[in-house]
């Protein structure tokens, strides 16, 4: 190989990079402006996603319809990630990340927050539209923060809890 090929082949490992945590970014900011249209442009129509809370969910349009019902009585959310480890091969990868995501819902007794945090793995492939999700799972809480309560959504005690 030569120079320039090393170097472009570089550039294009770490443009692909950029693209998939990028993708993922989109995902969370998605749910936490229940933006359902943007988050569906993050995910392949086939989309997986495996829920330690909500079990398995199959094909864009559920994984969106489940998103929507459990995160839609929050007053507000942020999710954040970091330490991401990405395993690329070819048009496929393999994503590792912790995540912490934040949650308010006014007016709940004992406190009005809850802070989740945990480690999650997302299979990625690169499309017509760029890279999407494809299958999305979410480990066990591996701990967690503040008010168990602000998760529970009364209209809904089976998704959440009660």
């Amino acid at each position: 190989m030569s120079k320039t090929e090393n170097a472009e082949e570089m550039i294009k490992k770490v443009r692909d990079h950029q693209e998939i945590v990028d993708v993922l970014h989109r995902f969370m900011a998605a749910q936490d402006s229940a933006d359902w249209d943007a988050l569906l442009e993050t995910i392949t129509p086939d989309a997986r996603v495996e829920s330690a809370r909500f079990g398995e969910m199959r094909g864009a349009d559920e994984v969106v319809a489940v998103c929507k019902r459990a995160l839609s009585h929050y007053d507000g959310i942020i999710h954040v990630m970091n330490n991401v480890r990405i395993e690329q091969n070819g048009d496929k990868a393999k994503v590792h990340y912790y995540a912490i995501s934040y949650h308010l819902r006014r007016g709940v007794e004992g406190g009005e927050t809850l802070t989740n945090r945990g480690m999650n793995t997302v299979d990625v492939v690169r499309t017509g539209q760029g890279w999407k999700l494809d299958c999305y799972r979410s480990s066990k809480i591996a701990w967690q923060e503040g008010n168990p309560k602000v998760r529970v959504n009364k209209a809904d005690p089976a998704t959440h809890g009660g």
